[in-house]
């Protein structure tokens, strides 16, 4: 069930990367979770986004495999795999230099494991899944144009 939120700011590229890269703020966002992050920003940087509810507790593991900054060339590009035993899929975050500011765009395809699964929720998650990314990315640009 792949979404896409696309947002624009009058922040900077750099800066809105810097705080959409810092992991460990995207649980602020989420109910009930909080992100722990292992290993040095970039490729192979691995993030686990953990979602509690009393006794049941849900690991959406990630790797990085995509870490470009952006610059005035390109854009900035992180891509995280999700590798763990529950959810399967991908978060692409994508961070453009416009002329007045930047533009936000983030892909996330979350699927839950097995793959039979995944197709069954799949027409009632999309809408959920939607909601819950805008929201992320709402904050993390709402933070990022408090801060410059």
């Amino acid at each position: 069930m792949p979404v896409q939120i696309v947002r624009t700011s009058p922040v900077a590229a750099e800066r809105l990367w810097e705080v959409f890269v810092d992991w460990p703020r995207h649980g602020a966002y989420v109910p009930l979770s909080r992100l722990e992050v292992t290993g040095r920003p970039g490729v192979g940087q691995v993030v686990d986004a953990i979602t509690r509810l009393g006794p049941l507790e849900v690991h959406d593991t990630m790797r990085v495999d995509i870490w470009q900054p952006p610059s005035r060339e390109r854009p900035g590009v992180a891509l995280l795999t999700k590798t763990g035993r529950v959810l399967s899929g991908f978060g692409r975050l994508e961070i453009t230099a416009t002329g007045a500011g930047s533009r936000v765009q983030w892909d996330e395809d979350v699927r839950p494991r097995p793959a039979w699964l995944g197709r069954l929720t799949a027409p009632v998650a999309t809408v959920p899944t939607r909601m819950l990314f805008a929201r992320v990315v709402d904050g993390l640009v709402r933070e990022a144009e408090q801060s410059r």
